[in-house]
Parts: C-alpha cells; sequence; structure tokens
C-alpha cells in the first residue's frame, strides 16, 4: 500500500521496484535511443522549422524544441534521471527552482520521480522528458534549422 497524496494504491510488489536505479546514456542528433527503465524511445533530429507542425511546439509531454546552435559532430545530450540537487528553470520562468519541487507541484508520486527521465546538455537540464521543457534556447526564430527531441512509448 503506499499513500500518494490524497489517495492510497494498493499495489503489487512486483510491479513497483523502489529501489533506485541510476542510468545515463548519451544521444546524438539523428540518433533515437531506448531508454529500458522508463520503457520508452527517445529521438533527437535536426530540422527546418518551416517543415515542423507548429502544433507540436504545444505538447512539451511527447515533443520538444530547442533553438541550439551545435557542431553535429560531437555534442551529445545526456539522458539521465535525477540527481540530489537538481535545478530547472521551467518554461515561462526567469528563476531556478528544485527538480524535486516541480515534482511535488505536479503531484508526480515519490516512487516515480527517478525513472522519469531528464535531457541535459552540457549541464544544464533541457527538459523533463513526458512532463516539463525548460526556459533554455527557447525557439523564436521564423527560419533555419531547430533541434527537436520526441518520445515515443513502447509497448
Amino acid at each position: 500500500i503506499i499513500k500518494s497524496y490524497s489517495e492510497l494504491k494498493i499495489l503489487d510488489k512486483s510491479s513497483l521496484n523502489l529501489e533506485k536505479k541510476d542510468y545515463k546514456y548519451k544521444l546524438k542528433l539523428g540518433e533515437e535511443i531506448y531508454i529500458k527503465e522508463t520503457g520508452i524511445i527517445l529521438k533527437g533530429y535536426l530540422i527546418d522549422i518551416d517543415s515542423l507542425d507548429k502544433h507540436k511546439l504545444n505538447d512539451e509531454k511527447r515533443f520538444a524544441c530547442f533553438d541550439i546552435a551545435i557542431n553535429k559532430e560531437n555534442d551529445e545530450f545526456i539522458i539521465r534521471n535525477r540527481k540530489a540537487g537538481d535545478r530547472f528553470t521551467p518554461f515561462g520562468h526567469k528563476k531556478e527552482k528544485k527538480l524535486k519541487d516541480i515534482f511535488i507541484n505536479l503531484k508526480i508520486d515519490r516512487y516515480m520521480r527517478d525513472l522519469i527521465p531528464i535531457l541535459e546538455y552540457k549541464g544544464k537540464i533541457l527538459w523533463i522528458v513526458g512532463v516539463k521543457r525548460s526556459n533554455l534556447y527557447p525557439v523564436l526564430k521564423q527560419k533555419g534549422n531547430i533541434i527537436c527531441f520526441e518520445v515515443k512509448e513502447v509497448s
């Protein structure tokens, strides 16, 4: 039995893994990676903003785009689970917040928080994958290439 905010949940012990296991993956543009701890595939690619479906920009649960000028050959993105002390600037905010506080405000269960992937670039959190994107590298331009990441669930 787990207390989750205002409700009690009865879960099968075999379906619940409360032991934290750190994970870390490297992702280069043009690749997709299977994150076995969460059962999702994360894909990163470069796209011309003219060919982008603008409705996708509003779906931060499955899709996130950033205006980052990178060297495709050397730059890589890190996908990992949270670490103690992680800080994040949510989209539309100016101040950093503790990742822990964001999870609490969004009412994400404590036992689920360590499973949620974090997309990081140069030591900064870009996206809490499937939850919220950061205020870093917003897409403001009307022409040119942007970097997008997309989540696919594996059934």
